[in-house]
């Protein structure tokens, strides 16, 4: 028979293993760094970023994380180079990720405005245009779902 012991020490190391997945893994953009230099090409950050995106359950689509690392490249004024250590400042202040996510929106309000379905600010549902092969599905608004009294 199991002790509890045991299943006591398992279920903790559940726990801390399922916590560490959360958020980007620095360890995955690093890695690109082969002549450990301390700096990133374009290209290698590029690169480390498909595989941290995909590893972490962000992002799985190679085309929109390009084109995202493209535009946030050139909004950081990163010169030919990138630190690591700006990225792990940047990825550890969750910066990175929420710069991903504003941008994926702002990429869904700009098709939606468009493509004329929608100006993108209303609540309610509307057709869905496709982005990278993706739809996407708007939420109602939480007055919305509330029965007229």
């Amino acid at each position: 028979m199991v002790s509890l012991q045991f299943i006591l020490a398992v279920s903790v190391f559940l726990i801390v293993f399922v916590s560490s997945k959360q958020g980007l893994n620095y360890s995955l953009i690093e890695k690109q760094d082969k002549n450990k230099d301390g700096k990133l090409s374009k290209a290698q950050f590029i690169e480390g970023l498909k595989i941290a995106f995909a590893k972490s359950g962000v992002e799985k689509n190679e085309e929109m994380i390009q084109d995202f690392a493209d535009q946030y490249i050139r909004k950081m004024k990163f010169k030919e180079l990138i630190e690591l250590s700006d990225i792990k400042t940047k990825i550890e202040s969750d910066e990175l990720l929420q710069a991903f996510q504003s941008w994926r929106d702002e990429m869904w309000k700009e098709r939606i405005n468009r493509d004329g379905n929608h100006d993108g600010n209303n609540p309610k549902f509307f057709k869905n245009p496709e982005l990278y092969g993706y739809k996407y599905r708007r939420q109602k608004s939480f007055q919305e779902k509330r029965p007229e009294l």
